[in-house]
């Protein structure tokens, strides 16, 4: 009940990164200007508090700690977008994905509308795998890598999927899950949220070797649901927290959609271009670890 009675802070934590560089530009501003004591002692608080949660993962980042020469592999390129099932400019899509050529694509918000433009991407990504929901809860996967199996779960609560694909690559086996969680909005939400994440860890924790799982968490990676969800599922997020939402200009932007990865080498993880959503897609490039 600690969750139902408190998401509005839970909320709020979503803005750490946020508050983070705000304060800090008062803390050297305060500092600087030879302001009051008391402005300078709270701005550095704050400047503390929200740190101690952001500074581990800029210190953590994976990306590029490995040099695909020396693997002496070409990596793949994953995309993940939330597509916005109220997207009017579908085209947007279509373009971005022609021009970027992924081996694999992750898309949440597949609604039935949306279904004739993800055809169309069939031709370059022949292998798909869709849950087409009315809801903003529909939710695809399309490769250039066939499909060796595939399996959802549910949520049943709120009978919201997330969809568990395996690959069987020319440079081994690899599986990739897909998800989009609850809106934290009100108590319901956030238990919403928060079991859905976690009942997901638990299914992606017992599965072995090289696992990716991107999605809208509609949660910052340093909030308590995601540091559980990463040590149960034995995922890590390969770099820094990417801002995708809202993708609109001059607004600064929440890093509630995100990639997590086990057993491969991350060469470049990013945000892509926009694509008429409310959110930016996010580029993975990695290759497969081998033992």
């Amino acid at each position: 009940m600690f969750e139902a009675s408190y998401w509005p802070f839970e909320i709020v934590a979503n803005f750490k990164e946020i508050i983070f560089w705000m304060t800090g530009a008062l803390f050297l501003l305060a500092l600087f200007s030879k302001k009051k004591p008391l402005a300078i002692a709270l701005s550095g608080a704050s400047l503390v508090f929200c740190g101690v949660s952001i500074i581990p993962f800029y210190w953590n980042s994976q990306v590029g700690t490995s040099n695909p020469k020396v693997i002496n592999e070409s990596p793949y390129r994953l995309v993940f977008a939330n597509i916005n099932s109220q997207n009017l400019n579908k085209q947007m899509l279509v373009e971005y994905v022609s021009d970027l050529k992924p081996d694999i694509l992750m898309l949440a918000e597949a609604s039935p509308e949306w279904e004739s433009e993800i055809k169309i991407l069939e031709q370059d990504l022949p292998h798909l795998k869709g849950i087409f929901l009315d809801s903003n809860f529909g939710l695809a996967v399309l490769s250039r890598i066939p499909i060796q199996s595939d399996r959802v779960f549910l949520d049943r609560a709120n009978t919201i999927p997330a969809l568990l694909i395996s690959f069987k690559s020319a440079s081994g086996p690899l599986n990739v899950a897909v998800l989009h969680a609850f809106p934290p909005l009100g108590w319901y939400g956030t238990i919403s949220k928060n079991q859905y994440i976690r009942g997901l860890a638990q299914q992606l924790g017992e599965l072995d070797g090289p696992l990716i799982a991107c999605g809208d968490f509609n949660t910052s990676p340093w909030l308590k649901t995601m540091l559980e969800f990463s040590q149960i599922s034995r995922l890590r997020l390969p770099g820094t927290p990417i801002g995708t939402w809202p993708a609109f200009p001059f607004i600064p932007k929440l890093p509630i959609d995100s990639c997590w990865t086990r057993h491969v080498e991350v060469i470049n993880y990013a945000r892509g271009r926009d694509i008429g959503s409310d959110h930016y897609p996010l580029v993975l490039e990695f290759v497969l670890k081998h033992d």
